[in-house]
Formats: structure tokens, C-alpha cells, sequence
């Protein structure tokens, strides 16, 4: 089995972290990060569409507050 199917919050985590980081030069991963961040939000708590909703909201809240 690889890394991913062991530790897959781990992995997009580490995707969230990175994308964040390399915020301050791209805009667009910005995006990106929210993207993977929704994605970790399906893996920690699998078709709860209540939380994904609530991630994405305070994503789009943020991304109207800085953009």
C-alpha cells in the first residue's frame, strides 16, 4: 500500500500546507489551497455535505476579504 493509503488526512494536509505557503507569490494557490482543503473536509468526514458547505463558505469569505 503507498503513503497516500495510510495516511490520506496526512497527505492533504501537507497539500493545504503547501499550497498556503507558496500563497505569497501565486494568487491562484490560494485557490488551490481551498480546493485541497475541501478535499480533506470529504476525507475527515466522508458525504457530510453540512461541513463542506461550511469549509467552502469561510473560504469564499476570506477570498473576498483580501481579493
Amino acid at each position: 500500500m503507498s503513503p497516500r493509503g495510510k495516511r490520506p488526512i496526512k497527505v492533504k494536509v501537507l497539500r493545504v500546507m503547501g499550497q498556503v505557503a507558496a500563497t505569497p507569490h501565486v494568487r491562484r494557490h490560494a485557490l488551490i489551497a481551498s480546493d485541497y482543503a475541501i478535499t480533506l473536509i470529504n476525507v475527515m468526514y466522508p458525504k457530510n455535505l453540512e461541513e463542506v458547505r461550511k469549509e467552502r463558505n469561510l473560504h469564499i469569505d476570506f477570498l473576498r476579504s483580501v481579493y
